[in-house]
């Protein structure tokens, strides 16, 4: 569901990302390309923009894994509100950072 959202957000702002994952995992690519498929494509990656996402959840206490390559995942720790949040701060940067 989270992954969903974050698609819908990164599209309606016509912002260069795209999430993928499985389950509970999930990464944000930042690129336009939405058939992220093989590691080919890692290399259209914006890393620039992927850690400056990166520092900005941090400084808002969410840690992702590797700066260029946003990793993450969602357990049964995470509340509602944990999940809401996160979706909160990425739609916050994305529309500063269009």
């Amino acid at each position: 569901m989270a992954r969903e959202t974050l698609n819908k957000i990164f599209d309606e702002n016509g912002f260069p990302a795209h999430t993928t994952g499985i389950s509970s995992l999930f990464a944000i690519h930042m690129t336009q390309d939405n058939s992220i498929s093989n590691a080919k494509h890692f290399a259209v990656n914006d890393d620039k923009l992927s850690r400056k996402l990166f520092n900005y959840l941090l400084e808002n206490s969410i840690l992702m894994i590797v700066p260029e390559n946003l990793h993450g995942a969602i357990s049964y720790a995470h509340t509602e509100s944990d999940i809401s949040r996160l979706i909160s701060l990425i739609e916050r940067f994305v529309k500063e950072n269009r």
